[in-house]
């Protein structure tokens, strides 16, 4: 049944435009492209902040890193690197550190830890200064010197419109009998009264 279905969408698929086979193709490969450089891109941060960690701890003679501390310095400088903000920690941790092991005191204190060494990672990213290098620049219209920024340019004036002529006082043609010209009562049901009472 799968087959009839393959068939007759592939039967009816010419009559639906020059360019939708070549567009659908195009933007299939596109997003493919687009999402293989990206991973590519955070696979390459990746690699610039194990780097920056490597030195982070040889810097701070500690002699072991706290649990905890390397993934979040690691996560911290690449997601720095991958997406700007404002070098704050996620505010639920990563799945390691919230089942298992994760909710011991030991893997509280971690979590605390990856807290910690995401936000060193992140302000060491903007401080290396990395991610305008993996920026794409965008271009703006220069505006003219005596435009404020922000402020739209004025509008053209436009031709001031006739005054609309009156509307006519009598009606051309006689009203339909209803109640309102019968001054009869409008019936009002009980079911759509409001219940009387305080």
């Amino acid at each position: 049944m799968a087959w009839h279905r393959l068939i007759v969408l592939l039967g009816i698929m010419p009559s639906c435009g020059c360019t939708l086979i070549s567009r659908s193709v195009y933007n299939i490969n596109y997003e493919k492209e687009m999402r293989a450089d990206l991973a590519d891109k955070s696979a390459e941060h990746r690699k610039l902040a194990q780097q920056a960690w490597l030195e982070f701890w040889c810097s701070s003679r500690d002699v072991v890193p706290d649990a905890g501390m390397a993934e979040g310095f690691v996560d911290g400088f690449t997601d720095y690197l991958d997406a700007g903000g404002v070098a704050e920690p996620p505010s639920v941790p990563p799945n390691q550190f919230r089942f298992g092991k994760g909710t011991s005191p030991s893997g509280r204190m971690a979590a605390g830890r990856y807290a910690e060494g995401f936000t060193a990672g992140a302000h060491a990213a903007r401080a290396s200064g990395l991610r305008e290098t993996s920026l794409m620049p965008v271009y703006l219209p220069i505006a003219s010197p005596n435009m404020e920024i922000g402020t739209p340019p004025a509008a053209k004036p436009t031709e001031a419109l006739p005054t609309p002529r009156p509307l006519p006082t009598k009606p051309t043609q006689p009203a339909p009998m209803g109640r309102q010209q019968l001054n009869e009562p409008v019936p009002v049901f009980p079911a759509y009264l409001p219940p009387a009472g305080p």
